[in-house]
């Protein structure tokens, strides 16, 4: 079974013990960090928002083969890691390809991190 992952956050290193030591022992549960500032717990869980990371993890989770992730055009690497979390669970994986990019950005970091196949636009160029 796969645990849900679990930010504690909050000002007291009290209540942020506490809460680790409760959900570390239920079943289910996995604390990967516990920190007081929100902003830093914002910065760990992302630095998207919309994440394009938190969503492929999700469908990595809950499709797993029957899943296909494309990256396009955009800029920095979010997505790369949740690429590589869905082709890991057996999903296709595509980028963009630079042509056809306007920032490649986005799918560059995506192959770099995970083997994903040319995705070509099916377009007609003479428009």
């Amino acid at each position: 079974m796969n645990s849900i992952k679990v930010l504690v956050v909050d000002d007291s290193a009290v209540v942020r013990r506490a809460f680790s030591l409760l959900l570390n022992d239920a079943p289910g549960f996995e604390v990967n960090h516990a920190v007081a500032d929100p902003l830093l717990a914002m910065e760990r869980m992302n630095r998207h928002q919309p994440s394009v990371d938190v969503l492929f993890r999700s469908v990595a989770r809950c499709a797993g083969p029957n899943a296909l992730g494309a990256i396009m055009t955009g800029m920095g690497d979010d997505g790369a890691a949740g690429l590589l979390e869905m082709r890991n669970a057996g999903a296709q994986t595509v980028a963009q390809d630079e042509k056809r990019c306007v920032v490649y950005s986005m799918p560059t970091s995506a192959e770099s991190a995970v083997t994903v196949a040319r995705l070509t636009a099916k377009c007609n160029d003479s428009q």
